[in-house]
């Protein structure tokens, strides 16, 4: 796969799971996208160069519409020839409207940098404060979507 391939791949795979991207539980879209992270690397990155990591990140945002709780996975893919216009970003939001267990949650990240760490990462993520929050919620808005960061 070429990372400009990354999400009609990751979205290929999800239709074959049987996994529509609009309508499931967030536990069944971040394993999704962790299993694609550990099944299918990209031929124009790196690995051991930081060239394909994941990123977990949680918070409370206001994007214009309200606050809104937002849990998030990113693979993040830099070609080999490097820099910011070289880096792609294939993210799964999840947003949930406020309650009271995430009130005290504090904005967050974690790295995965490697595959080799990707068992300790998933087990980080599902047992994370963030994840407890929502773990019986339906997600009020779900997005998939690929950027680059040039």
């Amino acid at each position: 796969m070429q990372t400009s391939d990354v999400e009609r791949k990751f979205r290929q795979r999800t239709s074959e799971l049987g996994l529509d991207l609009s309508e499931h539980h967030p536990r069944e879209g971040l394993n999704a996208l962790l299993g694609f992270y550990r099944d299918v690397r990209a031929s124009d990155v790196s690995i051991d160069d930081d060239g394909d990591m994941l990123l977990f990140q949680w918070g409370t945002y206001d994007r214009g519409d309200g606050d809104y709780f937002e849990l998030n996975l990113t693979r993040q893919l830099t070609t080999e020839e490097g820099g910011d216009e070289n880096t792609w970003q294939l993210s799964l939001t999840y947003r949930f409207e406020p309650t009271d267990d995430m009130d005290d949650i504090d904005v967050g990240h974690q790295w995965c940098q490697h595959p080799e760490e990707l068992d300790d990462f998933v087990e980080d993520i599902f047992s994370s404060e963030p994840f407890g929050a929502i773990e019986e919620l339906e997600a009020d808005d779900i997005e998939l979507s690929l950027e680059t960061m040039a």
